[in-house]
């Protein structure tokens, strides 16, 4: 079986992305299908036809200058908007059934993502990583909808979405579910909030609940890890300062959220409730990391670790030692859902805060963990009870992290569902 991976993100600046697409390539591995192409998160985020030059140029900004992120992600997106509708009669951001239609049209032609349509028609099976795509109107989920449309209708394609989640509180975006999830050979939920929203309009059963890939990822712990990283130096990556962070010593990680400087949010930045809680995290266990599994992390959360002198990690810390370091905490504060799944393979708790979907919610779910129903955007008044929770995980201690390691090996079995349509019964 000949794969085309649609929504491969390995190459984001995200310890998540890259952790459950290598995560599903694994599980790929173990079967006798090979992937033969892939289609990037970037493609289906870009503009135009393939060549989506603005984005590229975008992104080599952001490295280089990170501070600058929320100006540049609204350039990007007035950038974007200015060229996103029709091109000489072309669609090169569907956005209905209709538009849909018109554009798989021009893309069977060869006028329209002439890249893409190779790497489908490269394939026997094309599979779709869903991750986080499908929610809002967001163009990366219009976009694996509409190669997905394309791959059944006009490529004549066996296909499937796999290890997602779905948010469908845009009626836009309930609509183009509607009409093209009934059209796969298979589709399969990640959490439990997004199988009861999409069975509420389509008839799918409990079978098509699965699990993240990532709960697959082993970490190391105990006397490895003090091997690995007891060094002096061995947690710090460059240009950030982890010097003083001794894994040896108990400690608690805390990052972000993906509620958190949106690219439409234009906002102001309130790091103040950060502050106050790392420094109250502070006196309820030797050690407060701030980690920032993704870039928009490092933007709100660099500056708070300057402040308080607390040592980081950055967005492109090796995901293997992001890995490593959130299963050996006592505790995680998170709006994070690849982090906090990352964190649960050691046993560590998470005190979870909203994201952009409700994948966090589905989460807690899945690891049993109590729902404070907190707003990332509300943390200042959040603040007692996350400080509440988190002594209540010091607590527990051992219990609650055999209670989470149980339940991470489950899920990790059920991960495997991700590829059933890989076996010769499906």
């Amino acid at each position: 079986m000949k794969i085309c991976f649609v929504n491969d993100s390995t190459s984001q600046n995200n310890w998540g992305c890259r952790a459950t697409t290598y995560a599903m390539y694994d599980l790929i591995q173990k079967t006798d299908a090979e992937v033969v192409s892939i289609v990037k998160l970037g493609a289906l985020n870009g503009v135009g036809s393939d060549p989506y030059n603005i984005k590229t140029r975008a992104i080599s900004l952001l490295k280089e200058y990170s501070y600058e992120r929320p100006k540049l992600r609204a350039g990007l997106r007035v950038a974007q908007n200015a060229l996103r509708r029709r091109r000489q009669g072309r669609i090169a951001d569907p956005q209905t059934m209709e538009d849909f239609e018109v554009t798989a049209r021009e893309v069977k032609a060869g006028r329209l993502f002439p890249v893409t349509r190779q790497a489908i028609e490269a394939a026997d099976l094309v599979m779709v990583n869903g991750e986080g795509s499908i929610y809002n109107f967001e163009k990366k989920g219009r976009m694996s909808l509409f190669w997905m449309y394309y791959a059944k209708r006009h490529a004549g394609k066996k296909c499937v979405i796999v290890n997602h989640t779905v948010q469908l509180n845009d009626e836009r975006m309930r609509a183009l579910v509607q009409a093209v999830y009934p059209m796969l050979d298979d589709v399969v939920f990640r959490e439990p909030a997004s199988f009861d929203e999409a069975a509420r309009i389509l008839p799918y059963t409990e079978d098509a609940l699965s699990a993240d890939a990532a709960f697959r990822w082993k970490p190391l712990t105990g006397q490895a890890f003090l091997d690995a990283y007891g060094r002096k130096g061995a947690c710090t990556v460059f240009p950030f300062d982890s010097s003083t962070f001794d894994p040896s010593r108990p400690y608690i990680c805390i990052t972000g959220s993906s509620a958190l400087l949106r690219a439409e949010d234009q906002s102001a930045v309130d790091r103040s409730p950060f502050v106050t809680l790392c420094g109250e995290l502070g006196k309820l266990c030797d050690q407060v990391l701030v980690v920032a599994p993704d870039a928009t992390d490092e933007v709100l959360l660099a500056p708070v670790a300057r402040k308080l002198s607390l040592p980081f990690l950055p967005a492109n810390t090796p995901m293997g030692m992001g890995l490593d370091i959130l299963a050996n905490a006592r505790a995680f504060i998170s709006g994070r859902w690849h982090p906090s799944i990352l964190a649960s393979t050691g046993g560590t708790p998470s005190v979870l805060f909203s994201g952009n979907t409700h994948k966090i919610a589905g989460l807690g779910r899945l690891l049993g963990l109590p729902d404070a129903s907190i707003d990332a955007k509300q943390l200042g008044a959040a603040t007692p009870a996350i400080l509440q929770m988190t002594q209540r995980f010091l607590d527990e201690g051992d219990d609650r992290r055999r209670d989470i390691l149980a339940r991470v090996a489950g899920h990790a079995k059920l991960a495997e569902k991700n590829i059933r349509c890989l076996q010769p019964s499906v």
